[in-house]
């Protein structure tokens, strides 16, 4: 008591009063780091366009999409009709942080994407996917993406293919 009206903390506060300053950093802080993105400005992010064109392509995005950006975006309660993220140097896209629900074209190519599950979520709606030069090397569930029609996977690692029946269209 006596080291706190002093102005010297005792090594309990210090212990205390250093938790609770790490625990109320705030969460948008984290949201934009490095490990996320790019420290791209993404007030300098197109908004969706008049015909539901989200065109984020060239935007120097790394690793996965600008949440805080994302977050404006369901807030907004419009949906995207279709996404072009392409160009960038994206590891995964979480389509859950995107209103999606309508969308029936992406275009992801020229990016690090290795995997076809994150987009799952649509297989509903899908009809058009560009994931040309990625890192994949399996499309092992493709055959679950029943509306889509194009698919260009050109210019990755794929080592087998799926039955490819449902598409009429398609570039390998």
């Amino acid at each position: 008591m006596e080291s706190a009206r002093s102005g010297f903390l005792s090594p309990e506060q210090q212990i205390e009063s250093s938790v609770s300053i790490s625990l109320s950093t705030p969460l948008k802080e984290n949201l934009n780091d490095t490990t996320d993105t790019a420290h791209f400005p993404t007030e300098d992010l197109p908004d969706l366009d008049e015909n539901g064109l989200l065109d984020w392509s060239d935007k120097k995005l790394v690793k996965s999409l600008p949440r805080e950006k994302c977050a404006e975006l369901i807030k907004l309660k419009r949906n995207i009709l279709r996404l072009n993220v392409s160009r960038n140097s994206l590891r995964s896209i979480d389509c859950a942080l995107l209103p999606l629900e309508k969308c029936f074209e992406i275009d992801a190519s020229q990016n690090e994407l290795t995997q076809l599950q994150q987009f799952l979520q649509l297989i509903q709606t899908l009809k058009k996917l560009n994931l040309a030069d990625n890192r994949m090397n399996s499309l092992g569930c493709l055959d679950t993406f029943v509306n889509l029609q194009w698919l260009n996977f050109s210019h990755n690692r794929i080592e087998n293919l799926p039955n490819l029946i449902n598409f009429t269209i398609y570039q390998l």
